[in-house]
């Protein structure tokens, strides 16, 4: 646009550019009468806009006083890139999405589809902690004790808890957590293809090879397709138990006094007892206290969980770690049904010796306060 000094008589005729994207404003000798024009002030042969004055002394608008802006081209080319709260280079963002950055103070560049930086298209939450500590690529899970999150490790049950992967980390107070879909990890170098666990050697990691010790925890959690990217499948943990029974875990310390870890059921009792005895099933299928003096009332083969009364409903354990903090047993020491059948005392560590007793052992003590309950079927006679 080539300003001149003319009168302006027509907005059409006179201002409008023409098919050609030009207009000449007339050729008077004066300029635009002096005046405001919203925000627009015009004087003589200058116009100012705000703090700006574009002047036009040789058919050129210039800016004066706007920072990094000097001709009304580089008001229009001003770039993307070069705005003060805006990324400064393109270089390694192709393809990237743009949006306001987690301090709300500008804007940025993010992985919108999943190639090319850290994030992806899986579903992800972005979660504030202060000093998390956490790196691209951890592991973590919720620590309900502590009331946060921390790093997940394949070690025991609970610490395998994993609830997703830290995709991303803005800086020390945030962190943006991915729990399923494809991600990309970047700085990690993934065969691809190479299944990744739950690491139980180091907090937090992952590792192509899989945890295998007894009480560590199988858990897959990643498939890379490249170095840097791949699929988060949080399967289900399994506890590496060894040997046949390989379902199943006891705990061999029971956390309080007259509890036990074990195989339970409910049954029916025939008889008043207390919580720790020894019972065998009589001939009228109720529970009743097991007595080594006599073939007739063994053999013992459950374990009172809860005190019993004859004809109501009692809970037993068939195999698994009792305790009962009265006790004081040799540790190692093996676990008889006594000859008394008295309510209180049917288990102790002395064989009976009477002649017509039952031998049968029910157990070992494991600790001075603790048994493994595993009655044995076999049954000696002392004649």
């Amino acid at each position: 646009m080539r300003i001149s000094r003319p009168y302006i008589t027509d907005i059409k005729s006179d201002l409008i550019p023409d098919a050609s994207g030009t207009r000449d404003i007339g050729s008077a000798s004066l300029a635009f009468a002096e005046g405001h024009f919203d925000q627009l002030y015009v004087a003589q042969d200058s116009l100012h806009i705000g703090a700006a004055n574009l002047s036009a002394p040789s058919g050129m608008i210039t800016f004066e006083d706007v920072t990094g802006i000097t001709t009304l081209g580089d008001l229009v080319d001003k770039p993307f890139t070069g705005l003060s709260d805006t990324p400064s280079t393109y270089s390694g963002f192709s393809a990237s999405g743009v949006r306001v950055n987690t301090g709300e103070t500008g804007l940025e560049f993010y992985d919108a589809g999943g190639s090319g930086g850290s994030g992806g298209a899986g579903s992800s939450r972005t979660i504030t902690q202060a000093s998390h500590g956490f790196s691209v690529a951890d592991i973590i899970r919720w620590d309900q004790g502590a009331g946060d999150y921390t790093l997940a490790r394949a070690d025991t049950v609970e610490n395998a808890e994993a609830i997703g992967i830290v995709s991303e980390v803005p800086d020390s107070s945030n962190f943006v957590l991915s729990y399923t879909g494809f991600i990309t990890l970047v700085g990690q170098t993934f065969t691809p293809g190479d299944v990744q666990f739950l690491s139980a050697a180091a907090s937090g990691a992952m590792t192509s090879t899989e945890p295998s010790e007894v009480n560590q925890v199988s858990k897959p959690i990643f498939i890379p397709v490249t170095q840097t990217d791949g699929y988060i499948f949080n399967w289900r943990g399994s506890v590496n138990a060894g040997g046949v029974n390989t379902g199943m875990i006891i705990d061999a310390t029971p956390n309080t006094d007259k509890t036990g870890n074990g195989i339970t059921t409910t049954m029916t009792a025939g008889a008043s007892g207390s919580i720790g005895d020894v019972l065998y099933q009589n001939a009228d299928g109720k529970l009743h206290l097991a007595d080594a003096d006599s073939a007739s009332t063994m053999p013992g083969l459950f374990l009172a969980t809860t005190d019993s009364t004859d004809g109501y409903p009692i809970d037993v354990m068939t195999q698994g770690y009792y305790r009962d903090d009265s006790w004081g047993w040799t540790v190692g020491g093996l676990m008889y049904v006594t000859p008394s059948g008295t309510m209180g005392n049917t288990i102790g560590q002395t064989a009976p010796v009477g002649v017509g007793d039952q031998v049968q052992v029910v157990g070992v003590a494991t600790a001075s306060d603790i048994i493994y309950f595993n009655p044995s079927m076999v049954l000696v006679e002392i004649t």
